[in-house]
């Protein structure tokens, strides 16, 4: 996970995609994997296998949003 937060976070304005997470939209539906569905158009299997490694600290700050 460090990589992957390491590579939105450096991602600048030029970047056509600034959030640093690619989005294939040659793929549609759903993806299917290790039993939870995914967004097919934003799925990277590499990106979900190293959140089986994220540790949550006692002083981690989480962030949570929705759309009105």
């Amino acid at each position: 996970l460090y990589g992957f937060t390491q590579q939105m976070m450096s991602a600048t304005t030029n970047d056509p995609d600034p959030s640093g997470i690619l989005v294939d939209e040659s793929k549609t539906g759903i993806e299917k994997y290790k039993g939870h569905n995914f967004t097919a158009s934003m799925f990277v299997r590499e990106h979900i296998d190293t959140l089986e490694e994220f540790e949550v600290r006692d002083d981690d700050v989480i962030l949570a949003g929705y759309p009105k």
